[in-house]
């Protein structure tokens, strides 16, 4: 169905005898404004650890930021008892609450952790639920996952007094402008020097900081350890704590995106605190690895030896300190995690006390490199676990889907093939789900935020995704009895128990709440815009090259005499699933200006291609992007549902890149576009830092993240720094094929933006696109960071980015005949092949 139909109830009208009665109005479509000002989104829920409430975050979008990102001031949070269904307010009505993603509750109940704007900073707040009071902690986590051990916290901690990211700009920006007036009136010399010449001394600070434990019940922060810590993983027992502490500048570490090796320390809980008990400075560790078996005794790291080349696995006791180093016998490898990702291994588990891994014989077959290296691609794996002192194979074959384990007492689990199977050492893999399902992987108990999965299994019940064919759908089976225990559509969170879901039911604009097994909701957001109309959403298939593509258009509100103008909404490397992208929903949480819905109440197409994105390092980026977004046009094209001359394209981030980077080679099939802080010179992205990265005068670890975590080992994969390899460098950049974008072209950047996307890039690139001759823009959003998302600023892109693809892709269906008529441009061209340059 390629319209959207709104019911209306038919109204029962008395009139007067010959009177005529009124034709009830449909509802008007949405606007932006009310979306920007009145729209609450549902961010997260979590189940409590009892599972006799959850917790609820709501975003909104008309607060002002206060200059800090990740809607620190936009989100509130609400504890749902479910025995009676009252609401509990997180630190008062209306008050702003982000809680903290992997892990909010403590193991009581009592209290829910999260983070407050204070005074400027980002500061860990903890509400107590017995006392109906929230808890402010001076220390400023330098993460997101804060986590519980026992009923404290551990996290890693800025230096005092240090202005964070995820705090205000203002704290940094006040400090910025004090050292500068000194500068200017002599009053104090401002000197920074950077060094790594052991002869010359630096005079920047260090990164200090430390490992912090802060108790709600005291109200007290302690300090555990100085350091830069950077990874916390607590043991299931909340007796252990595994961290990483930053060690050695290492382009070659394990970690790939600090460029730094990891060092695994081991804490051990008492009445008084942690203390560290055991460091293994002999290894370098892949932090994103850590994974404790289930009696708490051992921890799992795939590691290097210092000095060494051989990548292993390392198991340590808790207890002793004493590590066990799995080596792999020869032909045998470590399974690589997907291009792209934070790790530089699939995290392994625990089979009862075996250690157990996904790995890469040499003689598996595989696709090929360029496939396997693609953005979020992994290669096959098989299945291997440590058992009386030999690595063994528990799958026998290299299976495609083979991606992650769930590790048990008895068995592990993992997806392969379309099936879940369970294996064990003297355990042959054996399907576990029922025949008939197309199971697609495991479901996360809580986000990772890069770190190793905890998946959704307790005992015979694991949580799966499942393809069908309405979708993509959850089940919770029994692995034992091979049945299903739960079936939900898109929960919003599980139960620990696996029994029960907190759906989240979007119907149109609005979304209800409600407990799986209940018919009453627990609350519904947005009732008054039920009967708004929504505009419908198609997958679609399409051929690029000899590869099968999907695609999402979602149509617009209301039927047009000729194809609508479209706009075809990238971002390199994704592949869309059998799932429509969040941002086609109308109950989207994110910034209005990415709806895909008020694109379609305007009178646009929104297409949403896959894009794959081999690594930079071996193929040309932009002709594959470009390859793609092409081919998804001539399939929409073809079956009528667009004007193939009327189509624009737009990005943000690593989208930005990509539509810059398809205009530098198909500018004959796309009228105009908008690029959001995109990178468009990787040769000047590597080691350029953003404001609050210099702002610190810091010896920080940015100098790494801007080379090998963004730019070597990041999306664009070009491995490699420019110096050593310039070619791969500038066939990625659009920079460099400014002269080429015939296309209008729109930048937007905030100016406190990190640096490789940074102010820089975008006013270097624009400079290149007029000198070149292209009408360009450049829109510079002052105090804004990645996302332009205060309420003004994002005002502004909608009038703006809608002006733009008004002049230059025509007018839509929603509009006056006195549009302005289309910018006049070359005619599009039937063939999807890449221009010749």
């Amino acid at each position: 169905m390629r319209r959207a139909v709104v019911r209306v109830a038919a109204a029962v009208v008395a009139v007067a005898p010959g009177a005529r009665a009124a034709t009830p109005s449909p509802p008007a479509p949405m606007t932006f404004e009310e979306v920007l000002s009145e729209q609450r989104a549902v961010r997260g829920a979590w189940f409590s650890p009892s599972g006799d409430a959850v917790l609820v975050s709501v975003e909104r979008n008309d607060r002002p930021t206060g200059g800090a990102p990740w809607k620190l001031t936009g989100t509130q949070a609400t504890v749902w008892r479910l025995a009676d269904g009252a609401p509990r307010p997180i630190g008062g009505r209306d008050a702003a609450f982000l809680p903290s993603p992997c892990e909010p509750w403590s193991p009581s109940g009592r209290y829910v952790a999260g983070f407050v704007l204070d005074g400027g900073r980002k500061a860990l707040a903890v509400f107590d639920l017995r006392r109906d009071r929230l808890i402010r902690f001076a220390a400023s986590p330098t993460v997101q996952c804060v986590r519980w051990v026992g009923e404290r916290l551990a996290f890693p901690a800025a230096p005092p007094g240090s202005p964070t990211l995820g705090g205000a700009a203002e704290v940094a920006a006040v400090r910025q402008l004090a050292r500068w007036r000194a500068a200017w009136s002599g009053a104090a010399p401002q000197v920074t020097v950077h060094s790594s010449n052991p002869g010359v001394a630096a005079s920047t600070a260090p990164e200090g900081g430390g490992l912090m434990l802060a108790d709600p019940a005291s109200g007290r922060a302690q300090l555990l350890a100085e350091g830069a810590y950077h990874t916390v993983t607590p043991s299931p027992d909340g007796r252990h704590l595994a961290v990483a502490r930053y060690g050695a500048d290492d382009p070659d570490a394990l970690s790939t995106r600090t460029g730094r090796r990891s060092e695994l320390q081991l804490f051990e809980a008492g009445p008084r605190g942690l203390r560290l008990a055991h460091r293994l400075d002999a290894y370098d560790v892949d932090y994103a690895s850590f994974a404790w078996s289930a009696d708490s005794s051992q921890v799992l790291a795939a590691a290097r030896p210092v000095g060494g080349r051989r990548d292993g696995l390392v198991a340590v006791e808790a207890a002793t300190g004493r590590p066990t180093d799995i080596a792999l016998p020869a032909g045998l490898t470590l399974a690589r995690a997907p291009a792209g990702a934070y790790s530089r291994f699939r995290a392994g588990g625990w089979i009862g006390r075996s250690p157990a891994f996904l790995g890469v014989r040499a003689d598996d077959r595989g696709p090929p490199a360029a496939a396997s290296a693609e953005y979020g691609a992994a290669p096959p794996a098989r299945l291997f676990a440590w058992s009386d002192g030999a690595v063994v194979a528990l799958s026998e074959a290299a299976a495609s889907g083979l991606a992650a384990l769930a590790g048990g007492p008895d068995a592990a689990l993992f997806v392969a093939d379309g099936r879940l199977w369970a294996a064990a050492p003297g355990l042959p893999a054996r399907p576990v789900s029922p025949a008939g399902l197309a199971v697609t992987g495991l479901v996360e108990a809580r986000p990772s935020m890069g770190l190793a999965s905890t998946w959704a299994r307790r005992g015979d019940r694991v949580a799966v995704q499942v393809r069908g064919d309405e979708g993509l759908r959850t089940l919770v089976l029994d692995t034992r009895a091979e049945g299903v225990v739960l079936e939900a559509d898109a929960p919003t969170a599980l139960s620990p128990t696996l029994d029960r879901a907190v759906l989240a039911e979007r119907t149109g604009w609005t979304t209800a709440l409600r407990l799986s097994g209940r018919t009453t909701p627990l609350t519904t957001f947005n009732s008054a815009w039920r009967d708004r109309p929504v505009a419908s959403v198609q997958r679609f298939t399409y051929r690029m090259g000899d590869r099968d593509l999907a695609g999402w258009i979602v149509h617009p509100l209301h039927p047009t005499a000729r194809p609508p103008p479209a706009l075809l909404w990238i971002y390199g490397g994704r592949i869309q699933t059998a799932k429509p992208p969040r941002e086609a929903e109308a109950a989207y949480a994110g910034p209005p200006v990415f709806s895909a819905q008020l694109w379609a109440a305007r009178g646009y197409a929104v297409i949403y291609p896959s894009t794959p994105a081999p690594a930079a390092a071996d193929a040309d980026v932009a002709d594959a992007l470009s390859e793609a977004a092409v081919a998804a046009v001539d399939r929409a094209a073809a079956a009528g549902w667009i004007d193939p001359g009327r189509v624009g394209v737009i990005g943000h981030s690593f989208g930005g890149f990509s539509a810059a980077a398809v205009l530098s080679r198909r500018s004959d099939r796309f009228a105009a576009g908008v690029a959001m802080s995109g990178d468009y010179d990787f040769a000047a992205a590597w080691a350029l830092r953003g404001p609050w990265e210099w702002m610190q005068d810091e010896e920080s670890h940015a100098f790494r993240e801007s080379t090998v975590g963004l730019v070597e080992a990041g999306q664009i994969a070009l491995r490699a720094p420019p110096f050593a390899a310039p070619e791969p460098y500038r066939r990625a950049s659009p920079f460099y094929a400014a002269p080429h974008i015939r296309s209008p072209l729109m930048l937007t950047v905030g100016d406190l933006e990190m640096g490789a996307t940074g102010l820089v890039q975008a006013e270097r690139f624009y400079a290149a696109l007029k000198r070149s001759g292209n009408p360009a823009v450049l829109v510079r959003y002052w105090g804004q960071g990645h996302v332009q998302d205060a309420p003004w600023a994002s005002r502004d892109q909608w009038e703006r980015f809608n002006t733009w693809f008004d002049r230059y892709l025509g007018p839509t269906g929603s509009q006056l005949t006195a549009a302005r008529p289309a910018a006049r441009r070359e005619p599009a061209s039937a063939s999807s092949g890449p221009r010749t340059r």
